[in-house]
């Protein structure tokens, strides 16, 4: 099986979820020991743990899952979802939200999707034109960032309009695609096939990070503390 999505829970620390292309897998000891408790087979995609004991699980041609005992039992949530890869959950606690980005390879296949968790209603965030969306993050004051094919895209609280952020470093913009993004105060790290590209502004100005001899950025994972690991291409 592979890893594929990480969380740790909000009230109990001691407590990890881990999705994987057989389900998702829980550790109540620290990550010492992990058991599955949803059905095998599930390609698992992303997670976010939400407080409560309240999990959602992004899950390859099923849809949304959903936990409401700390991750010991699963049932589907959203037949809406169903068929669509679920590429990123994001929660915004500060205006009670729910993000969730679906879709397949190809821009036509890209949607944004917000959920109110005060009425669990769901609505479609329009998306830039003929853009393949890959992640979705977002700052303090709910402003989303578009992790794209084409580099990165800053929009407002509700989405549009989009403007494309230029990734300049050395003078050039490299309009990379974009795998992954983390952002934390106004430092906002863009992980792509041309490196990662790292602003402290909140994107006017960048800087090219090098790792290692290639170039091509896959994953960013973050601790509380702001320490940040970010994984290559073998």
């Amino acid at each position: 099986r592979r890893t594929r999505a990480f969380a740790q829970d909000q009230n109990r620390p001691d407590t990890f979820y881990v999705g994987t292309t057989d389900g998702v897998y829980i550790s109540t000891d620290n990550a010492k020991t992990f058991t599955r408790t949803s059905q095998s087979g599930l390609v698992v995609n992303a997670l976010v743990a939400l407080g409560g004991g309240r999990i959602l699980a992004g899950v390859e041609g099923e849809g949304l899952f959903v936990s409401a005992d700390f991750g010991r039992s699963w049932q589907a949530s959203n037949d809406g979802f169903r068929e669509r890869l679920v590429r990123r959950i994001v929660s915004d606690e500060s205006r009670n939200r729910v993000l969730v980005l679906t879709g397949a390879d190809g821009p036509k296949n890209s949607a944004l999707f917000e959920m109110d968790r005060r009425s669990e209603g769901w609505q479609r965030i329009e998306l830039p034109k003929d853009r393949d969306v890959r992640t979705v993050a977002l700052f303090e004051g709910g402003e989303m960032v578009l992790g794209t094919d084409d580099g990165a895209f800053l929009g407002t609280q509700a989405g549009p309009p989009w403007v494309r952020m230029p990734l300049n470093a050395a003078g050039l913009d490299a309009h990379p695609h974009v795998a992954d993004l983390y952002i934390h105060g106004s430092r906002l790290l863009v992980a792509s096939d041309h490196g990662l590209f790292s602003s402290r502004d909140r994107g006017k100005t960048w800087a090219l990070i090098r790792l290692g001899t290639g170039s091509s950025v896959v994953a960013l994972a973050a601790a509380p503390s702001g320490r940040v690991i970010a994984a290559t291409p073998l």
